[in-house]
């Protein structure tokens, strides 16, 4: 028995639920190199899922841990910039659906929206 609580919030003793990025070792069918498997354990110590501004403030710190575990440094390479983009949008998903806090789901999916309402209007749709 671990000291953390597991991922859907279930007691495991008196520590902090935590958040695991984890990432995929290959790269989907269209090509993409192979990733060595990454895992990233983000705390949630301290965070009030029934407070927006925790919350938020906690996605943030999901998205910046996606994002350096993700980042495949290869700087000037669009593929590599694209693929860790991906990478980091679903591990993201997959630690909110892990969490399954409803604060927390919503700002998400409230987040992926924008994000793709911004990037139709960039495709000019």
């Amino acid at each position: 028995m671990t000291s953390e609580r597991n991922l859907r919030g279930g007691a495991r003793g008196g520590g902090a639920l935590a958040a695991v990025i984890l990432l995929s070792a290959s790269g989907p069918v269209n090509a993409e190199p192979a990733r060595d498997p990454r895992q990233v354990v983000v705390s949630t110590k301290g965070v009030d899922f029934n407070d927006p501004g925790s919350v938020a403030a906690f996605d943030r710190r999901l998205q910046w841990a996606a994002a350096a575990a993700c980042d495949s440094n290869e700087p000037g390479s669009l593929a590599a910039t694209l693929s860790d983009s991906r990478c980091a949008r679903e591990s993201v998903a997959r630690a909110v659906r892990q969490i399954d806090r409803p604060l927390l789901s919503k700002l998400h999916g409230q987040l992926v929206t924008m994000a793709m309402s911004d990037s139709s209007q960039a495709d000019g749709k």
